[in-house]
Protein backbone atom coordinates (compact mmCIF):
# COMPACT_ATOMS: atom_id res chain seq x y z
CA UNK A 1 0.00 0.00 0.00
CA UNK A 2 1.00 3.41 -1.03
CA UNK A 3 -0.25 6.29 1.06
CA UNK A 4 0.13 9.87 -0.22
CA UNK A 5 1.20 12.53 2.58
CA UNK A 6 -0.99 15.46 3.33
CA UNK A 7 0.22 18.35 1.90
CA UNK A 8 1.27 21.12 4.70
CA UNK A 9 -0.96 24.40 4.99
CA UNK A 10 0.59 27.69 4.88
CA UNK A 11 -1.07 30.48 6.83
CA UNK A 12 0.51 34.12 7.34
CA UNK A 13 -0.48 37.68 8.24
CA UNK A 14 1.51 40.81 7.20
CA UNK A 15 2.30 44.12 9.71
CA UNK A 16 2.14 47.19 7.15
CA UNK A 17 4.97 49.39 5.95
CA UNK A 18 4.89 52.44 7.07
CA UNK A 19 5.59 56.01 4.97
CA UNK A 20 5.95 53.74 1.90
CA UNK A 21 9.00 52.33 3.51
CA UNK A 22 10.67 49.03 2.96
CA UNK A 23 9.54 48.08 6.52
CA UNK A 24 6.82 45.86 6.26
CA UNK A 25 6.54 42.19 7.72
CA UNK A 26 5.07 38.79 6.99
CA UNK A 27 4.89 35.84 9.64
CA UNK A 28 4.09 32.36 8.17
CA UNK A 29 3.31 29.27 9.77
CA UNK A 30 2.46 26.04 9.01
CA UNK A 31 0.37 23.03 9.88
CA UNK A 32 0.21 19.41 7.96
CA UNK A 33 2.58 17.53 5.59
CA UNK A 34 5.57 16.40 7.27
CA UNK A 35 7.73 18.20 9.39
CA UNK A 36 10.09 20.62 9.29
CA UNK A 37 8.82 23.68 7.21
CA UNK A 38 10.74 25.53 5.38
CA UNK A 39 9.54 28.61 4.00
CA UNK A 40 9.83 31.22 0.86
CA UNK A 41 8.39 34.61 -0.82
CA UNK A 42 10.01 33.86 -3.93
CA UNK A 43 9.79 29.96 -4.20
CA UNK A 44 13.45 30.11 -4.94
CA UNK A 45 15.07 30.74 -1.50
CA UNK A 46 13.81 28.99 1.14
CA UNK A 47 14.62 29.69 5.14
CA UNK A 48 13.45 27.71 8.21
CA UNK A 49 12.43 31.07 10.01
CA UNK A 50 8.65 32.09 8.92
CA UNK A 51 9.01 35.61 9.23
CA UNK A 52 9.99 38.22 6.76
CA UNK A 53 11.22 41.86 7.33
CA UNK A 54 12.11 44.69 5.12
CA UNK A 55 9.34 44.30 2.57
CA UNK A 56 7.79 47.01 1.02
CA UNK A 57 4.29 47.78 0.44
CA UNK A 58 2.72 45.26 -2.06
CA UNK A 59 1.05 41.72 -2.77
CA UNK A 60 3.36 38.38 -1.86
CA UNK A 61 3.13 34.89 -2.25
CA UNK A 62 4.25 32.70 0.77
CA UNK A 63 5.33 29.24 0.00
CA UNK A 64 6.23 26.38 2.84
CA UNK A 65 7.98 23.27 2.04
CA UNK A 66 8.13 20.50 4.18
CA UNK A 67 10.52 17.40 5.04
CA UNK A 68 9.35 15.71 1.68
CA UNK A 69 9.44 18.66 -0.62
CA UNK A 70 6.05 19.28 -1.12
CA UNK A 71 5.17 22.81 -1.51
CA UNK A 72 1.50 24.96 -0.80
CA UNK A 73 1.36 28.43 -1.13
CA UNK A 74 -1.09 31.40 0.58
CA UNK A 75 -1.43 34.88 -0.88
CA UNK A 76 -0.82 37.75 1.16
CA UNK A 77 -0.95 41.84 0.98
CA UNK A 78 1.26 44.19 3.06
CA UNK A 79 -0.41 47.59 3.22
CA UNK A 80 0.82 50.79 3.22
CA UNK A 81 0.48 52.81 6.52
CA UNK A 82 0.53 56.34 5.01
CA UNK A 83 1.77 59.06 7.18
CA UNK A 84 -0.48 61.70 8.31
CA UNK A 85 -1.59 64.06 5.74
CA UNK A 86 -2.35 68.01 6.78
CA UNK A 87 -5.79 69.15 5.51
CA UNK A 88 -5.27 72.53 6.63
CA UNK A 89 -2.70 75.19 8.09
CA UNK A 90 -3.99 78.95 8.60
CA UNK A 91 -2.04 81.73 10.42
CA UNK A 92 -3.07 84.94 12.12
CA UNK A 93 -0.77 88.50 11.73
CA UNK A 94 1.78 89.05 14.12
CA UNK A 95 1.56 92.87 15.40
CA UNK A 96 3.58 95.31 14.80
CA UNK A 97 6.76 93.01 14.61
CA UNK A 98 6.05 91.68 17.52
CA UNK A 99 5.50 87.67 18.85
CA UNK A 100 2.09 87.81 18.39
CA UNK A 101 1.19 85.87 15.57
CA UNK A 102 -0.55 82.48 15.64
CA UNK A 103 -0.20 79.17 13.43
CA UNK A 104 -3.43 76.36 13.85
CA UNK A 105 -2.43 73.08 11.66
CA UNK A 106 -5.62 70.49 11.42
CA UNK A 107 -4.00 66.86 10.27
CA UNK A 108 -4.93 63.48 9.83
CA UNK A 109 -4.27 59.73 9.54
CA UNK A 110 -1.04 58.45 9.71
CA UNK A 111 -0.32 56.17 12.75
CA UNK A 112 -2.12 58.23 15.25
CA UNK A 113 -0.51 60.06 18.30
CA UNK A 114 0.06 62.84 15.93
CA UNK A 115 2.78 65.51 17.08
CA UNK A 116 3.59 68.70 15.67
CA UNK A 117 6.81 71.06 15.35
CA UNK A 118 7.37 74.50 13.80
CA UNK A 119 10.98 73.68 13.79
CA UNK A 120 11.59 70.06 12.60
CA UNK A 121 12.77 69.29 16.10
CA UNK A 122 10.70 69.98 19.07
CA UNK A 123 7.63 67.97 18.72
CA UNK A 124 4.36 69.04 20.94
CA UNK A 125 0.43 67.70 21.13
CA UNK A 126 -0.79 70.85 20.66
CA UNK A 127 -1.69 71.80 16.41
CA UNK A 128 -1.75 75.41 17.46
CA UNK A 129 1.44 77.41 17.80
CA UNK A 130 1.18 80.90 19.77
CA UNK A 131 3.46 84.14 20.42
CA UNK A 132 5.00 83.97 16.49
CA UNK A 133 7.31 86.45 15.17
CA UNK A 134 6.54 87.33 11.70
CA UNK A 135 8.26 85.24 9.14
CA UNK A 136 8.20 81.90 7.08
CA UNK A 137 7.85 78.76 9.16
CA UNK A 138 7.51 74.89 8.13
CA UNK A 139 5.27 72.73 10.17
CA UNK A 140 6.02 69.13 10.61
CA UNK A 141 3.55 66.48 11.51
CA UNK A 142 4.76 63.16 12.73
CA UNK A 143 2.99 59.97 13.87
CA UNK A 144 3.51 57.23 15.73
CA UNK A 145 5.62 55.41 13.52
CA UNK A 146 8.05 58.12 12.08
CA UNK A 147 6.04 59.10 9.44
CA UNK A 148 6.52 63.23 8.68
CA UNK A 149 4.26 66.06 6.43
CA UNK A 150 5.02 69.25 6.88
CA UNK A 151 3.60 72.50 5.52
CA UNK A 152 4.97 75.96 4.50
CA UNK A 153 2.98 78.90 6.75
CA UNK A 154 3.61 82.10 6.46
CA UNK A 155 3.01 84.63 9.22
CA UNK A 156 2.31 87.90 8.55
CA UNK A 157 3.30 91.20 10.12
CA UNK A 158 0.41 93.79 10.44
CA UNK A 159 2.59 96.61 10.39
CA UNK A 160 1.84 99.76 12.61
CA UNK A 161 1.30 103.53 10.83
CA UNK A 162 3.67 104.42 8.24
CA UNK A 163 4.20 108.02 8.08
CA UNK A 164 3.64 110.69 10.36
CA UNK A 165 3.53 114.52 9.37
CA UNK A 166 3.48 117.78 11.82
CA UNK A 167 2.67 121.27 10.86
CA UNK A 168 3.29 123.45 13.68
CA UNK A 169 2.47 127.13 14.38
CA UNK A 170 4.35 128.50 16.92
CA UNK A 171 3.83 130.38 19.95
CA UNK A 172 3.50 133.97 20.43
CA UNK A 173 5.05 136.43 23.32
CA UNK A 174 5.56 133.60 25.44
CA UNK A 175 2.21 132.99 25.41
CA UNK A 176 0.43 129.46 25.77
CA UNK A 177 -1.11 129.95 21.70
CA UNK A 178 1.16 127.40 19.69
CA UNK A 179 -0.33 124.20 17.58
CA UNK A 180 0.79 121.20 16.28
CA UNK A 181 -1.02 119.49 13.32
CA UNK A 182 -0.50 115.93 12.96
CA UNK A 183 -1.41 113.85 9.78
CA UNK A 184 -0.47 109.79 10.07
CA UNK A 185 -1.32 107.22 7.57
CA UNK A 186 -0.92 103.25 7.58
CA UNK A 187 -1.44 100.88 10.14
CA UNK A 188 -4.81 99.35 11.37
CA UNK A 189 -8.01 100.87 12.06
CA UNK A 190 -8.30 103.96 13.75
CA UNK A 191 -5.50 106.17 14.26
CA UNK A 192 -5.17 108.17 17.57
CA UNK A 193 -1.82 110.62 18.58
CA UNK A 194 0.12 112.10 21.44
CA UNK A 195 2.30 114.88 22.26
CA UNK A 196 3.52 113.07 25.38
CA UNK A 197 3.05 108.97 24.74
CA UNK A 198 0.62 109.03 27.31
CA UNK A 199 -2.87 110.50 26.60
CA UNK A 200 -3.82 110.17 23.25
CA UNK A 201 -6.78 111.68 21.17
CA UNK A 202 -8.38 110.90 17.76
CA UNK A 203 -7.71 114.25 16.31
CA UNK A 204 -3.92 115.46 15.15
CA UNK A 205 -4.81 118.54 16.47
CA UNK A 206 -3.34 120.35 19.42
CA UNK A 207 -4.00 123.69 20.69
CA UNK A 208 -2.73 125.93 23.19
CA UNK A 209 0.94 124.21 23.49
CA UNK A 210 3.81 126.49 25.02
CA UNK A 211 6.98 126.74 23.06
CA UNK A 212 8.78 123.94 23.85
CA UNK A 213 10.37 120.45 21.81
CA UNK A 214 7.52 117.70 21.93
CA UNK A 215 7.38 113.91 20.36
CA UNK A 216 4.80 113.21 18.60
CA UNK A 217 3.16 109.85 18.39
CA UNK A 218 0.84 107.95 16.67
CA UNK A 219 -0.54 104.65 17.17
CA UNK A 220 -3.09 102.27 15.61
CA UNK A 221 -5.76 99.95 16.70
CA UNK A 222 -3.47 97.19 17.18
CA UNK A 223 -0.86 99.92 19.67
CA UNK A 224 1.62 99.90 17.16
Amino acid sequence: TITNTSLPIATAFTIAASCNNNDGSIVASGTGGTTAYTFSINGTVFQSSGIFSNLAAGFYTVYIKDARDCITTTGVSVANAGGPVITAASSTPANCGNATGSITVTASGGGGGLEYSKDGTTFQISSIFNALTPGNYVITVRDVNGCLNTRAVTVADLLGPQTLTAVVTDAACGSNNGSIVASASGGTGLLQYSIDGITYQVSGTFNAIPAGSYTLYVRDANLC
